[in-house]
């Protein structure tokens, strides 16, 4: 992701049987991106998985590293119940971001740390989540202060830009 602030979103899919109904593209040091939503299917019907989406988890298998074929194969063996953890980009003066949205807002940067990213998530799902209003703040302090979102001594950097998605042609899930 090249902003700075990404949406994370966990969406739940039940396989119909004819597929989940996404298309994915990418590679090991792009990331796997959703490319293609096909009209009708499982995903379609859900509304939640957008084109453009970074999957950076299906079930407990965290995605870092692979490619689209290895997602691919990772989706194909995870049963009729998936559980995609996906991120989007989002900026600081778009109206998701000021107005808060059900999914929860974080640093690009907790995106490379599997376990902040889960710590995050889970403290989201039991009912602490971080107001619009305290994100908007540390991103303007960020701003005034020329850091990126906070990073020091012993935390993962921001990532500062990922390659456009080149490699491939979708593969249907």
């Amino acid at each position: 992701l090249n902003t700075e602030w990404a949406q994370v979103e966990v969406i739940d899919l039940i396989n119909d049987g004819f597929g989940l109904g996404f298309g994915i593209i990418g590679g090991r040091s792009t990331g796997v991106v959703v490319k293609t939503i096909l009209p009708g299917g499982v995903a379609d019907r859900d509304s939640r998985l957008q084109s453009g989406d970074h999957i950076l988890q299906i079930g407990e298998v965290n995605l870092r590293g692979m490619g689209s074929d290895q997602v691919a194969s990772v989706l194909r063996q995870s049963g009729s119940h998936v559980r995609l953890i996906v991120a989007r980009p989002v900026e600081p003066t778009s109206p998701e971001f000021q107005m808060g949205r059900s999914a929860p807002i974080v640093e690009t940067r907790v995106l490379n740390d599997p376990e902040e990213l889960d710590r995050r998530l889970s403290l989201l799902q039991n009912g602490y989540p971080l107001p619009p209003a305290a994100i908007a703040a540390a991103a303007a302090a960020a701003a005034a202060s020329g850091t990126a979102s906070g990073a020091g001594a012993g935390q993962v950097p921001v990532v500062d830009h990922i390659a456009p998605y080149t490699n491939g042609e979708a593969e249907p899930m």
